[in-house]
C-alpha cells in the first residue's frame, strides 16, 4: 500500500512546476545542432550568449589551466573555438545538469555528487565504447549525462532511497527492482516522464526510460547500458564491451575526475 501511495506522489511530481527546468529548452536547440554535422561554432554562439552563466563557465573553463596556452581569452568565441566544438556542447549540457537540474531541486551535496561524478562516469565510458564514432560524440555524451535523471526526484526521499542504492551495491542488484518494491515505480519510468514533460528529444527520452535494458548494438541506449552496468558493478555478463571497459577503467576515472573539477569548479 506504501509503495502506491508514493507511486501517485512521485508521478504527480514529474508533472509539477517545482521540477520544470528552464534548461530544456536550451536542451533541446542545443541536441538540434550537435547532431547536424552542418553545424557551425556560430551556431552554437547563439545559444550560449543567451545566458550569462553558462557564457561565463565557458570563458573560465577556457582560461583554465588545462585549456590555457598562456594568454588570457576574455571573448566568448575565442573561449569557444579553444575548447572546440563538442567541449562547448558538453559543457553546457554538464551546466544544466550541474546547476538547473540538480541544484534547484534542493539535494544534498553528497547526493548531487552521486549523480554528477556516476553521469560523468557513464558519459567517459560511452566515450570509450563509441570510439569509431557510431554514435553522434555529443548526441551520446547528452544521453549518458541525462540518462539517470529519474533518480534526482527519488533522493528528495533522502535516507530512506540512500538505503536502497547501498543495498543495491552490496547485492550487486539492479536498483530498478528495488525502486519498484519500495515506491512502486522506478527511476527509468520517473525519467521518461520528466524527458516528455520537457519536450526532450525521442532519443533521449528511450534512454531514459529503458537504460536498464540492453538496446540494439552500437546504439545509444546499448553503449549507455553497458556502461552503466559495468559502473555499477551489476551481476551481468558485459562480453567483450566490459572486458574493454575494464581495460579502460583507469582512464575512464580520470578523466572524470578531471571534468569533474573543470566544470565543478573553473
Amino acid at each position: 500500500m506504501q509503495a502506491n501511495i508514493l507511486r501517485e506522489e512521485l508521478l504527480a511530481k514529474t508533472g509539477s512546476t517545482e521540477f520544470l527546468p528552464t534548461f530544456g529548452a536550451i536542451l533541446n536547440e542545443l541536441l538540434s545542432i550537435v547532431n547536424d554535422s552542418n553545424a557551425s561554432v556560430e551556431e552554437l554562439l547563439d545559444i550560449v550568449k543567451r545566458d550569462f552563466a553558462i557564457t561565463a563557465k565557458i570563458i573560465r573553463v577556457a582560461n583554465s589551466a588545462y585549456y590555457s596556452r598562456g594568454s588570457v581569452i576574455t571573448d566568448l568565441k575565442r573561449a569557444m573555438m579553444r575548447i572546440g566544438f563538442d567541449g562547448t556542447a558538453n559543457i553546457i549540457v554538464c551546466m544544466g545538469f550541474l546547476k538547473e537540474i540538480l541544484n534547484q531541486w534542493k539535494l544534498s551535496r553528497l547526493d548531487v555528487e552521486a549523480l554528477w561524478v556516476h553521469s560523468l562516469a557513464v558519459g567517459n565510458a560511452v566515450k570509450v565504447l563509441n570510439r569509431g564514432a557510431v554514435v553522434h560524440p555529443g548526441k551520446a555524451f547528452t544521453v549518458s549525462i541525462l540518462h539517470d535523471i529519474g533518480k534526482s526526484i527519488l533522493y528528495t526521499y533522502g535516507e530512506r532511497y540512500r538505503m536502497l542504492i547501498e543495498k543495491a551495491r552490496q547485492e550487486r542488484a539492479d536498483i530498478c527492482d528495488l525502486e519498484k518494491e519500495s515506491f512502486g515505480i522506478d527511476h527509468q519510468e520517473i525519467g521518461y516522464l520528466l524527458s516528455v514533460n520537457w519536450e526532450m528529444p525521442e532519443e533521449i527520452s528511450r534512454v531514459m526510460k529503458s537504460h536498464h535494458t540492453r538496446g540494439e548494438a552500437d546504439s545509444p541506449l546499448h553503449f549507455v547500458y553497458v556502461a552503466d552496468a559495468f559502473l555499477d558493478d551489476r551481476a551481468v555478463d558485459l562480453g567483450e564491451e566490459g572486458s574493454l571497459l575494464e581495460r579502460e577503467k583507469a582512464w575512464i576515472m580520470n578523466e572524470t575526475n578531471r571534468m569533474s573539477e573543470l566544470i565543478g569548479k573553473a
